[in-house]
């Protein structure tokens, strides 16, 4: 016959209890989006910055401040933001842009 043993209940940490406040309290703010912005880097050369967050303004903002790395793997100053779109429900208005982001692995 096998030992059947109960646990005393455990009460609800504060800490838990906080946690769950704040994430219900984000979510209220507005659903993220994963937004792709198409910007011209300092050497001159064209990328896709990808960026999670509820506004398209956001985005760009965001898109903005970083600094993406290039095809050798070094780091570009954005020099101008040219369209950022939802991912997977928008498409760029520049043609070059889409191709580029549809030859990417995901």
């Amino acid at each position: 016959m096998s030992d059947l043993r109960t646990e005393p209940k455990r009460q609800p940490r504060l800490a838990g209890l906080l946690a769950g406040s704040v994430l219900m309290l984000s979510a209220g703010l507005g659903q993220a989006a994963d937004f792709v912005c198409s910007a011209m880097l300092a050497d001159g050369q064209m990328g896709l910055i990808f960026v999670q967050t509820d506004k398209r303004e956001r985005a760009e903002e965001i898109a903005r401040q970083s600094k993406p790395r290039d095809e050798k793997g070094v780091r570009q100053a954005v020099v101008l933001i040219n369209q950022c779109i939802v991912k997977n429900e928008e498409r760029f208005r520049d043609p070059k842009a889409n191709e580029m982001l549809e030859s990417m692995p995901m």
